[in-house]
């Protein structure tokens, strides 16, 4: 498989993933649109509720990108553009900084191919989980609301915590993403509480969910990094296929796109 494909393969479970991650409250939805992904609510009736949208692209022209966005928006829109390793990263900024686009943040974008996975630390106690009295702990420890298939065993969100003295002091999640090529995981939401970090808790979390992932079936897992968290992810596996480039609008009047004007 091409680099290029594994990439594209790549950004569909993250579209996939981060879709249901948004969907606790509202059903929001990944759509392909032209040559790019679209990652927003389903329809509503007050348009004013809508939450913004993110146009998602990797090897679209930057005005092609702003263009699907400009027409196909139902309202606020941030960019998410997909650069490969390796990939000059001056004209793409020069030419969304031209667009009257701001570069918000850049996030490194991982994959484990679930083949050699890290042993576990046994010395932590990391959990599933999957009742309600659980995830009330995690809630008032300052983690997620989960949704109701966080408690379903052959569910397609799967929450972990660590736990120390019967409190949370890290959580991460696994999205499940089918695919007709191989099923993956959206791996979602890792954070160790700021008192409780450098102690292994973080990769003790990832330890137990990569196995379970692949215990399950699934090939690969997808994430996007903090640039802390990029120093972790690989230590167990992970392999670094981009950089994630996030977008918005500079508040000022923006250039045409080929005829469409911003307002």
């Amino acid at each position: 498989m091409s680099d290029a494909t594994e990439l594209d393969r790549a950004i569909e479970v993250f579209v996939r993933g981060f879709a249901c991650t948004r969907s606790r409250t509202y059903p929001y939805l990944a759509e392909r649109v032209g040559g790019g992904w679209v990652l927003r609510d389903a329809l509503r009736r007050d348009p004013i509720k809508y939450r913004r949208e993110e146009w998602v692209g990797r090897g679209l022209a930057p005005a092609d990108l702003v263009r699907l966005a400009e027409q196909h928006a139902r309202g606020r829109y941030a960019l998410c553009v997909v650069r490969a390793d390796g990939e000059d990263p001056a004209p793409i900024r020069d030419a969304y900084r031209e667009l009257g686009f701001r570069l918000g943040g850049a996030e490194p974008f991982l994959q484990h191919r679930l083949a050699d996975l890290p042993d576990p630390d046994r010395s932590i106690e990391v959990e599933r989980v999957d009742t309600p009295d659980q995830a009330e702990r995690l809630l008032a420890a300052g983690g997620p609301r989960l949704p109701k298939q966080a408690f379903a065993e052959d569910g397609q969100f799967r929450q972990y915590q660590a736990v120390l003295d019967g409190e949370p002091v890290g959580w991460v999640a696994s999205v499940e993403v089918p695919a007709p090529d191989r099923p993956s995981s959206w791996c979602s939401q890792m954070f160790v509480v700021p008192t409780h970090r450098r102690r292994g808790i973080g990769r003790a979390l990832l330890a137990r969910m990569l196995r379970d992932d692949r215990d399950r079936g699934l090939r690969r897992s997808v994430l996007s990094a903090s640039q802390a968290g990029a120093y972790l992810y690989p230590t167990v596996g992970y392999e670094r296929l981009g950089e994630l480039l996030n977008y918005t609008a500079i508040r000022r009047a923006h250039p045409r796109v080929d005829g469409l004007q911003r307002s």
